[in-house]
């Protein structure tokens, strides 16, 4: 398992795809990570997630889904985690997230702006 696992925990806020939630799980598993939350995804659990995470099952099955940001950020406060980060990919309208997050207690926010499609090489 990657060291890295034990300080990383992946985030998806408000997935409308049960399919990209199965391929994180499947790119954090072939990482070496496995600390997957979920927060108010639309479709979860989901068969197509499951398909789509290939040998990463126990990524799914131990993905701590939260309803709210608020809830999410309160992980903190039971002192396993050290600061979190909230970061999102995409247009403007993607800041939102990080601005709740920073407003809910998050440490430090961070936006990557992508209009468009994206692919590997941008990120």
């Amino acid at each position: 398992m990657n060291p890295l696992n034990e300080f990383v925990q992946i985030v998806l806020v408000e997935t409308s795809h049960p399919g990209n939630i199965g391929s994180v799980a499947r790119a954090m598993k072939n990482m070496g990570l496995s600390r997957l939350a979920l927060i108010n995804p639309k479709k979860f659990p989901h068969d197509e997630a499951t398909a789509l995470a290939g040998n990463a099952g126990d990524v799914l099955e131990q993905a701590q889904v939260f309803s709210s940001i608020e809830e999410a950020v309160k992980i903190k406060e039971a002192g396993t985690e050290i600061e979190v980060v909230a970061v999102t990919v995409g247009e403007d309208k993607a800041q939102e997230t990080v601005r709740k997050a920073l407003a809910v207690g998050a440490d430090r926010g961070i936006h990557v702006k992508a209009d468009g499609t994206l692919s590997l090489i941008h990120i």
